[in-house]
Protein backbone atom coordinates (compact mmCIF):
# COMPACT_ATOMS: atom_id res chain seq x y z
CA UNK A 1 0.00 0.00 0.00
CA UNK A 2 1.35 3.13 -1.05
CA UNK A 3 0.65 6.55 0.15
CA UNK A 4 1.49 9.97 -1.63
CA UNK A 5 0.71 13.25 0.72
CA UNK A 6 0.99 15.23 -1.58
CA UNK A 7 -2.46 13.79 -3.54
CA UNK A 8 -4.82 14.99 -0.69
CA UNK A 9 -5.66 18.13 -1.23
CA UNK A 10 -6.08 20.40 1.86
CA UNK A 11 -9.54 20.74 3.58
CA UNK A 12 -11.26 23.27 4.86
CA UNK A 13 -13.07 23.20 8.31
CA UNK A 14 -16.59 24.16 7.16
CA UNK A 15 -18.02 25.07 10.31
CA UNK A 16 -14.84 26.84 11.46
CA UNK A 17 -13.31 27.89 8.22
CA UNK A 18 -10.11 29.75 9.28
CA UNK A 19 -9.35 25.74 10.33
CA UNK A 20 -7.76 24.04 7.29
CA UNK A 21 -6.63 19.97 7.22
CA UNK A 22 -3.86 18.80 5.24
CA UNK A 23 -1.25 16.22 5.31
CA UNK A 24 1.68 17.10 6.79
CA UNK A 25 4.80 18.00 4.07
CA UNK A 26 7.35 20.21 5.11
CA UNK A 27 10.10 19.76 8.30
CA UNK A 28 8.53 22.52 10.31
CA UNK A 29 4.77 20.65 9.76
CA UNK A 30 6.70 17.40 11.05
CA UNK A 31 8.39 19.60 13.54
CA UNK A 32 5.31 21.22 15.05
CA UNK A 33 3.69 17.86 15.37
CA UNK A 34 6.18 16.43 17.50
CA UNK A 35 5.76 19.85 19.64
CA UNK A 36 2.24 19.17 20.26
CA UNK A 37 2.86 15.67 21.40
CA UNK A 38 5.28 16.60 23.74
CA UNK A 39 2.99 19.35 25.10
CA UNK A 40 0.27 16.80 25.23
CA UNK A 41 2.55 13.86 27.02
CA UNK A 42 6.01 14.48 27.32
CA UNK A 43 8.65 13.39 25.82
CA UNK A 44 8.90 10.12 26.74
CA UNK A 45 6.96 8.42 23.87
CA UNK A 46 7.34 10.63 21.30
CA UNK A 47 6.61 9.87 17.90
CA UNK A 48 9.87 11.40 15.71
CA UNK A 49 9.59 12.97 12.66
CA UNK A 50 11.89 9.98 10.80
CA UNK A 51 9.03 8.10 11.58
CA UNK A 52 6.01 10.80 10.99
CA UNK A 53 8.07 10.95 7.35
CA UNK A 54 8.66 7.14 6.73
CA UNK A 55 5.15 5.70 7.81
CA UNK A 56 3.29 8.12 5.07
CA UNK A 57 5.30 6.00 2.69
CA UNK A 58 3.34 2.82 3.24
CA UNK A 59 0.05 3.95 4.23
CA UNK A 60 0.32 6.35 7.40
CA UNK A 61 -1.49 9.01 8.05
CA UNK A 62 0.67 12.12 9.74
CA UNK A 63 -2.02 15.26 9.33
CA UNK A 64 -3.04 18.34 11.22
CA UNK A 65 -5.36 21.13 11.64
CA UNK A 66 -3.67 24.89 10.92
CA UNK A 67 -4.53 28.09 11.53
CA UNK A 68 -4.21 30.65 8.70
CA UNK A 69 -1.10 31.63 10.11
CA UNK A 70 -0.17 28.04 9.97
CA UNK A 71 0.19 27.35 13.32
CA UNK A 72 -0.78 23.64 13.90
CA UNK A 73 -3.54 23.33 16.36
CA UNK A 74 -4.29 19.36 16.23
CA UNK A 75 -2.70 16.32 15.06
CA UNK A 76 -3.21 12.85 14.07
CA UNK A 77 -0.94 10.27 13.13
CA UNK A 78 -1.68 6.28 12.47
CA UNK A 79 0.16 3.44 10.75
CA UNK A 80 -1.10 0.94 8.77
CA UNK A 81 -0.90 -2.97 7.88
CA UNK A 82 -2.95 -6.30 8.55
CA UNK A 83 -5.39 -7.13 11.51
CA UNK A 84 -6.47 -10.96 11.30
CA UNK A 85 -5.52 -10.21 7.35
CA UNK A 86 -7.60 -7.28 6.68
CA UNK A 87 -5.84 -4.08 6.13
CA UNK A 88 -6.37 -2.15 8.76
CA UNK A 89 -4.99 1.45 10.16
CA UNK A 90 -4.21 1.81 13.73
CA UNK A 91 -4.37 5.46 14.64
CA UNK A 92 -1.63 5.85 17.35
CA UNK A 93 -2.31 9.56 18.79
CA UNK A 94 -4.46 12.54 17.97
CA UNK A 95 -4.24 15.52 20.12
CA UNK A 96 -5.48 19.26 20.12
CA UNK A 97 -4.00 22.21 21.72
CA UNK A 98 -5.83 23.24 24.70
CA UNK A 99 -7.76 26.52 23.88
CA UNK A 100 -8.66 24.64 20.33
CA UNK A 101 -10.55 22.28 22.42
CA UNK A 102 -14.25 21.65 21.93
CA UNK A 103 -14.38 23.73 18.25
CA UNK A 104 -14.93 19.94 16.13
CA UNK A 105 -11.51 19.61 15.34
CA UNK A 106 -10.32 16.46 17.03
CA UNK A 107 -13.79 15.02 14.30
CA UNK A 108 -12.18 17.24 11.72
CA UNK A 109 -8.88 15.50 11.83
CA UNK A 110 -10.56 12.08 11.96
CA UNK A 111 -12.57 12.82 8.92
CA UNK A 112 -9.26 13.78 7.16
CA UNK A 113 -7.67 10.20 8.04
CA UNK A 114 -10.95 8.40 6.76
CA UNK A 115 -10.89 10.05 3.74
CA UNK A 116 -7.54 9.28 2.77
CA UNK A 117 -8.11 5.75 4.06
CA UNK A 118 -10.77 5.23 2.08
CA UNK A 119 -8.95 6.56 -0.63
CA UNK A 120 -6.46 3.74 -0.28
CA UNK A 121 -8.78 0.84 0.43
CA UNK A 122 -8.36 0.83 3.76
CA UNK A 123 -12.13 0.28 5.71
CA UNK A 124 -11.23 -0.22 9.63
CA UNK A 125 -9.37 1.53 11.84
CA UNK A 126 -8.49 1.42 15.11
CA UNK A 127 -6.90 2.76 18.40
CA UNK A 128 -7.26 3.05 22.30
CA UNK A 129 -8.59 5.11 24.62
CA UNK A 130 -9.06 5.13 28.63
CA UNK A 131 -12.50 3.88 29.94
CA UNK A 132 -12.92 6.41 32.27
CA UNK A 133 -12.15 9.21 29.99
CA UNK A 134 -15.70 10.38 29.88
CA UNK A 135 -15.28 12.72 26.85
CA UNK A 136 -13.20 10.45 24.38
CA UNK A 137 -15.96 7.83 25.30
CA UNK A 138 -18.96 10.13 23.77
CA UNK A 139 -16.94 11.50 20.87
CA UNK A 140 -15.84 8.06 19.91
CA UNK A 141 -18.91 6.20 20.31
CA UNK A 142 -21.64 8.75 19.64
CA UNK A 143 -19.23 11.05 17.72
CA UNK A 144 -17.84 8.66 15.09
CA UNK A 145 -19.68 5.39 16.06
CA UNK A 146 -16.52 3.55 16.74
CA UNK A 147 -17.42 0.69 19.37
CA UNK A 148 -14.74 -0.68 22.25
CA UNK A 149 -13.97 -4.23 20.41
CA UNK A 150 -10.91 -5.40 23.50
CA UNK A 151 -10.34 -4.14 27.38
CA UNK A 152 -6.55 -4.17 27.61
CA UNK A 153 -5.08 -4.04 31.44
CA UNK A 154 -1.99 -1.43 31.27
CA UNK A 155 -1.65 -1.32 27.75
CA UNK A 156 1.27 0.93 28.10
CA UNK A 157 2.88 -0.27 31.21
CA UNK A 158 2.31 0.79 34.88
CA UNK A 159 2.48 4.48 33.99
CA UNK A 160 3.65 5.98 37.14
CA UNK A 161 6.70 7.39 34.54
CA UNK A 162 3.77 10.16 33.20
CA UNK A 163 1.57 12.32 35.11
CA UNK A 164 -1.20 11.80 33.15
CA UNK A 165 -1.12 8.17 33.75
CA UNK A 166 0.28 8.19 37.60
CA UNK A 167 -2.32 6.05 39.98
CA UNK A 168 -4.47 4.61 37.75
CA UNK A 169 -2.54 2.50 35.16
CA UNK A 170 -3.08 2.31 30.99
CA UNK A 171 -5.69 0.41 31.24
CA UNK A 172 -7.25 0.78 27.84
CA UNK A 173 -10.29 -0.10 25.39
CA UNK A 174 -9.10 -0.92 21.96
CA UNK A 175 -11.85 0.55 19.77
CA UNK A 176 -12.70 -0.79 15.88
CA UNK A 177 -14.17 2.07 13.69
CA UNK A 178 -15.83 1.09 9.72
CA UNK A 179 -15.85 4.92 8.48
CA UNK A 180 -18.59 3.97 6.16
CA UNK A 181 -20.62 3.75 9.47
CA UNK A 182 -22.95 6.34 10.76
CA UNK A 183 -23.44 7.08 14.32
CA UNK A 184 -26.04 6.24 16.55
CA UNK A 185 -26.13 8.16 19.96
CA UNK A 186 -27.78 5.89 22.53
CA UNK A 187 -30.85 6.74 24.63
CA UNK A 188 -30.11 6.85 28.28
CA UNK A 189 -33.84 5.54 28.85
CA UNK A 190 -32.95 1.87 27.39
CA UNK A 191 -34.35 -0.39 29.71
CA UNK A 192 -31.85 -2.87 31.67
CA UNK A 193 -32.46 -6.26 31.33
CA UNK A 194 -31.11 -9.84 31.09
CA UNK A 195 -29.38 -9.17 27.65
CA UNK A 196 -28.92 -5.47 28.39
CA UNK A 197 -26.53 -3.92 31.07
CA UNK A 198 -25.05 -0.65 32.07
CA UNK A 199 -21.34 -0.05 33.41
CA UNK A 200 -21.03 3.53 35.24
CA UNK A 201 -17.50 6.28 34.82
CA UNK A 202 -17.02 8.92 36.51
CA UNK A 203 -18.10 12.34 35.10
CA UNK A 204 -14.52 13.61 34.87
CA UNK A 205 -11.57 11.38 35.94
CA UNK A 206 -9.00 13.81 35.91
CA UNK A 207 -10.59 16.31 38.44
CA UNK A 208 -11.48 13.03 40.55
CA UNK A 209 -7.75 11.88 40.59
CA UNK A 210 -7.03 15.31 42.17
CA UNK A 211 -9.58 15.58 44.49
CA UNK A 212 -9.81 11.92 45.48
CA UNK A 213 -7.04 9.51 44.41
CA UNK A 214 -8.47 6.70 46.38
CA UNK A 215 -11.96 6.98 44.69
CA UNK A 216 -10.26 7.72 41.29
CA UNK A 217 -8.62 4.24 41.74
CA UNK A 218 -11.54 2.81 42.77
CA UNK A 219 -13.46 3.17 39.73
CA UNK A 220 -10.63 1.72 38.17
CA UNK A 221 -10.79 -1.93 39.51
CA UNK A 222 -14.39 -1.49 39.77
CA UNK A 223 -14.95 -0.99 36.26
CA UNK A 224 -11.98 -2.99 35.45
CA UNK A 225 -13.66 -6.18 36.67
CA UNK A 226 -17.02 -5.79 35.19
CA UNK A 227 -15.88 -4.86 31.67
CA UNK A 228 -14.09 -7.42 31.58
CA UNK A 229 -16.12 -10.14 33.08
CA UNK A 230 -18.80 -8.30 30.46
CA UNK A 231 -16.70 -9.34 27.58
CA UNK A 232 -15.97 -12.39 28.50
CA UNK A 233 -19.63 -13.31 29.15
CA UNK A 234 -20.60 -12.07 25.35
CA UNK A 235 -21.63 -8.53 25.94
CA UNK A 236 -20.84 -6.21 23.62
CA UNK A 237 -19.89 -2.23 24.10
CA UNK A 238 -23.13 -0.39 22.04
CA UNK A 239 -23.24 2.74 23.59
CA UNK A 240 -22.74 5.78 25.91
CA UNK A 241 -24.90 8.11 27.88
CA UNK A 242 -25.21 10.90 29.93
CA UNK A 243 -28.29 10.87 32.45
CA UNK A 244 -30.26 14.04 33.16
CA UNK A 245 -28.31 14.06 36.53
CA UNK A 246 -25.24 14.18 34.56
CA UNK A 247 -23.79 10.30 35.43
CA UNK A 248 -22.24 8.58 32.38
CA UNK A 249 -22.91 5.09 31.94
CA UNK A 250 -21.91 2.88 28.57
CA UNK A 251 -24.78 0.29 27.06
CA UNK A 252 -23.58 -3.08 26.83
CA UNK A 253 -25.87 -5.49 25.03
CA UNK A 254 -25.89 -9.63 25.20
CA UNK A 255 -24.75 -10.70 21.24
CA UNK A 256 -26.72 -12.62 19.30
Amino acid sequence: MYYNADHIMATPDQNHPTITYRHCESDSDYAACVALQEATWGTEDVVPVTLLKAAQKIGGIAAGAFEPSGRMIGSVFGMSGLHEGRPTHWSHMLAVVPEARGRGVGHGLKMIQRDALLDIGIDQIRWTYDPLESINAHFNINGLGALPVEYVRDMYGDGESNLLHQGLGTDRFVVEWTPKSIARPISSNKVEGASISRVEIPTNIQELKKSNPEEAIAWRTSTREAFQKYLADGFGITGFCRSDEGRCYYILELKT
